[in-house]
């Protein structure tokens, strides 16, 4: 009898369990409370890790919470939760998978039209467009809206950072395209719709063209040459049209091999100059595939110098190699006049906040005076007092902010753009107010290089000349740049997409990871931290957030405090002086690490990537890492916090800070500047020895050059005789034995 009530018990559970999954059009008319559904899963990890939405015969829902990391498309689920409404679109939250199967059949895409199928009706569908054209140019870039037409309607397409669109080409004709037809915003009652397309193959081209699924790519930059790389779907020919205007490509360069892996050297450059450079792949069947237009920069002949200041004080024990951080007390005012007084013949100056309380606007109008052409773009909060206050006719102030522009948040400046041995540019996080320059915590960059101020001079035209602010500026400055041996990249705001270039530089950390932030709100930087650098890589990770009360800066301070235990991760009190640092710093303490600094005015928010002008560089150096995790070492401990040491790994294996670890007899041994133009350096560390040979081999292990060495720890390598290329360099001391790459790029 027992076993007969519980089989009757059972059963009345499964009915019930049955009668309550419900279908999605239903759930459409529920609305809210509780729910279980049933389809298919028609995305994965496309729109995130949390996001994916689920198709049954009637219809599609949204599905949002943690639990929904393990489906993927083409599996087939019932999912419980609970209804809501989020920006417009009903969502499934807080969901337990109640069953799930793979390996089934999509749902094919319902064909509809822009006019008429963007309805509630077919919300979170799987739908098709054909013959659609995309409003921009260049490359998709992470979490950005795309508008598109389809006769005389217009309506937006979303790509997500997770899409492997990201870099790809925006298309240039008309296309099809398949995506979740999903909801954004609602608004007085108006529905605002967007398609979300989830991956390159859900953009359909006409013909049979290789499709170009990379951004095109410089490397081996010289001040003659670069190469220019890009992979295709399908196989292609190889095309690279370049000149030095985007309306004007007047130069090819080719290969008639059929590939998908393009590769090509443009030479016979000219030094500090930049190239617009398009590539394109025919196809056997004679269809063409196209790049967006890209700039691309030489070598200057300038100095390369990079000096990094801080207006605080340091952690001079962090140093390595004798590197101490400049520490400039209250003395930036007197560095940027120095700099302004030496100019010649060009000033332009982009500046978010400032005063005249150092005498910084005095410099400005005594360089106007003595004939210096200079241009001043200010934030339209400045004051018309302190704006009017520049004698020059050449300045503007930004348009007010609205609902789809910020603020002009730039801080920098260009000096003598047309001289290659005074080509500067001045940038960082520092404003121009008296408080900003010798009491809030920030840091300046000075880089003498032609080339990057051509780039800077770009950004600053299209604002000035152009009248060009926020989104409606153009992707159109380089980003590689090889200065003073070093790899720089460089990205504006909004156009360059600049979270999701921070996001994959944060990715690689893989032994320790520093950021110090004013306003860090931008959750998804958060979580790259979180798994990828921290939880997948097992970087330490440790970081200053200073206004954790904007939007979603207290969720992003949880999120990384919990994750580090409450001990890595500072929140300076509020007080009258500001952190108001924009930096992180990527595995400063491993120098084979590709250690690199993020620095600029870019706070790392959703406004600042989307909204505002603003400025960004990451810069790849072991010294200048170290000098900025100098002043990081300082604030943490300043703000009550323990920091724990890593251990610095030297190129080679050693470490310094626990002393060397001589395991296999290695030893520190530092190599700069690497990559190079020209000669580089040696420099052993004091328990490296200072007795021993060096020995230059091609990657063959051919020895090309031999130095041998007694009581000396710096031994230059000259490049006269080598030529572009990779070279290893073995060291050999009393004490062990080392070897390096060394990157020649002449």
């Amino acid at each position: 009898m027992k076993r007969i009530l519980l089989l009757v018990f059972s059963m009345i559970l499964f009915s019930q369990t049955k009668a309550q999954t419900i279908s999605c059009t239903a759930a459409h008319t529920q609305g809210t409370g509780a729910a279980t559904v049933s389809g298919i899963i028609v995305n994965g990890s496309e729109f995130g890790t949390s996001t994916r939405y689920l198709q049954d015969a009637t219809g599609g829902l949204a599905l949002y919470g943690s639990a929904l990391s393990s489906l993927n498309r083409g599996d087939s689920a019932t999912v419980s939760g609970t209804l809501s409404t989020f920006s417009g679109l009903l969502e499934l939250g807080t969901p337990t998978i109640v069953s799930s199967s793979t390996g089934h059949n999509l749902p094919a895409p319902l064909v509809i039209s822009a006019a008429t199928g963007f309805t509630i009706a077919n919300e979170g569908m799987l739908v098709r467009l054909n013959g659609v054209t995309f409003s921009s140019t260049g490359t998709f870039a992470g979490s950005t809206n795309y508008m598109f037409t389809q006769g005389s309607t217009t309506e937006d397409v979303r790509v997500n950072t997770a899409s492997n669109l990201v870099g790809t080409t925006i298309p240039s004709g008309p296309v099809n395209i398949v995506g979740v037809l999903s909801e954004n915003a609602s608004s007085g009652g108006a529905t605002v719709f967007q398609l979300l397309i989830r991956d390159i193959n859900d953009i359909i081209y006409n013909g049979n063209p290789p499709i170009i699924t990379t951004p095109l790519l410089q490397t081996n930059i010289t001040q003659n040459s670069f190469t220019v790389s890009f992979n295709t779907q399908s196989n292609g020919n190889t095309i690279i049209k370049y000149g030095t205007t985007p309306t004007n490509l007047n130069m090819t360069a080719n290969s008639s091999t059929m590939t998908t892996t393009h590769s090509l050297n443009l030479t016979s450059l000219t030094p500090a100059t930049i190239y617009y450079v398009q590539g394109l792949s025919v196809s056997a069947t004679n269809d063409t595939s196209k790049s967006a237009v890209t700039a691309m920069a030489t070598v200057s002949t300038s100095s390369g110098s990079i000096k990094i200041y801080f207006n605080n004080p340091v952690d001079a024990s962090k140093a390595v190699y004798g590197h101490v951080a400049q520490y400039v007390n209250n003395a930036f005012a007197d560095t940027l006049k120095a700099y302004i007084g030496r100019a010649t013949n060009s000033i332009d100056i982009a500046i978010y906040n400032l005063d005249n309380n150092l005498g910084i606007i005095n410099a400005v109008n005594a360089a106007t005076t003595r004939g210096v052409a200079v241009r001043v773009i200010c934030d339209a909060g400045v004051s018309p007092s302190v704006f009017n206050a520049f004698t020059t006719t050449n300045k503007i102030q930004a348009p007010a902010p609205s609902t789809t522009y910020g603020i002009m948040h730039n801080k920098f400046m260009v000096i003598d753009d047309g001289n290659p041995s005074l080509a500067t540019v001045i940038t960082g996080s520092t404003n121009w107010g008296v408080q900003e320059i010798n009491q809030d915590k920030n840091n300046m960059v000075i880089i003498q290089d032609q080339s990057m101020a051509h780039g800077y001079t770009i950004e600053f035209n299209e604002m000035f000349v152009g009248g060009a602010f926020g989104a409606s500026k153009l992707n159109n400055t380089p980003h590689e740049y090889i200065i003073g041996g070093k790899r720089v990249e460089q990205y504006f705001s909004p156009t360059d997409g600049v979270n999701s270039q921070i996001m994959k530089h944060i990715a690689t950390a893989n032994y320790d990871f520093y950021s110090g932030l004013e306003i860090f709100t931008f959750k998804n930087i958060a979580y790259t931290i979180v798994d990828s650098a921290f939880t997948k890589n097992g970087a330490f990770c440790a970081g200053i957030v200073s206004d954790s009360s904007a939007t979603n800066g207290g969720a992003v301070f949880t999120e990384l405090y919990n994750h580090a235990g409450g001990k890595e991760l500072v929140n300076p009190s509020p007080s009258g002086i500001i952190f108001h640092h924009k930096y992180g710093i990527i595995d400063p303490n491993d120098a084979c690490s590709d250690p690199t600094v993020i620095t600029g005015s870019h706070n790392w928010s959703s406004s600042a990537d989307t909204k505002n002008d603003e400025n960004t560089l990451m810069i790849h150096d072991s010294t200048i890492a170290n000098l900025y995790y100098q002043e990081f070492s300082q604030r943490f401990t300043d703000y009550g916090g323990t920091l724990t040491a890593k251990a610095y790994k030297a190129c080679g294996g050693g470490t310094i800070g626990g002393g060397i670890d001589n395991v296999n007899n290695t030893i520190a041994v530092q190599l700069f500047p690497n990559p190079s133009q020209d000669n580089s350096t040696l420099l052993l560390n004091e328990n490296a020895g200072s007795k021993g040979v060096v020995s230059i081999c091609d990657i063959a292990g051919k020895e090309l050059m031999h130095i041998n060495f007694n009581n000396q720890n710096r031994i230059e390598m000259a490049s006269a005789n080598l030529q572009s290329g990779i070279y290893l360099v073995n060291v050999n001391t009393e004490k062990g034995r080392t070897t390096l790459k060394w990157v020649l790029n002449k």
